[in-house]
Formats: structure tokens, sequence, C-alpha cells
């Protein structure tokens, strides 16, 4: 299998990011920035509030493609 240079960065990145402590930690505060700054422009944290994308209350712990994606999930 022949990797391309773009793709080999970005599984380096990957993989060099994923074993950092900080990451496994978790912070909190950078993740809320985070959300505001690129996901809450589509999503929410409200129950049953969807705004272009669904709302991701109980999104945490919950089995993926539990629901259809032009379904709204229960609140």
């Amino acid at each position: 299998m022949k990797l391309y240079p773009g793709t080999a960065i970005l599984v380096l990145v990957t993989i060099l990011g994923g074993a950092s402590p900080t990451l496994a930690a978790g912070d909190a505060t950078a993740g809320q920035t985070v959300f505001n700054s690129r996901c809450a422009v589509c999503h929410t944290t409200e129950p049953g509030v969807n705004k272009i994308g669904p709302s991701l209350a109980g999104i945490v712990g919950s089995k993926s493609a539990r629901f259809p994606a032009s379904v709204s999930r229960p609140a």
C-alpha cells in the first residue's frame, strides 16, 4: 500500500495527538471553547432543540448510529 505524504502526516498527527496525556486527561474549558467556536453554529446541547444539525444532548456514552440521521432524537 502506498501512502501519500499528506496521508502519512495525517496518520502521524492522529497517532501522536491521541497519545497525548493532556488529551487523555480532558480539559472541559478547552472543550467548551472548541464547541462554542466550531460546533455551536449547527448544534446545541439542549435536549430536543435542533439547529442545522441535531441536538447533542445525551450523545456521550450512546451507541453510534442509534437514530437515523433524518430523525430527531427523543429528549
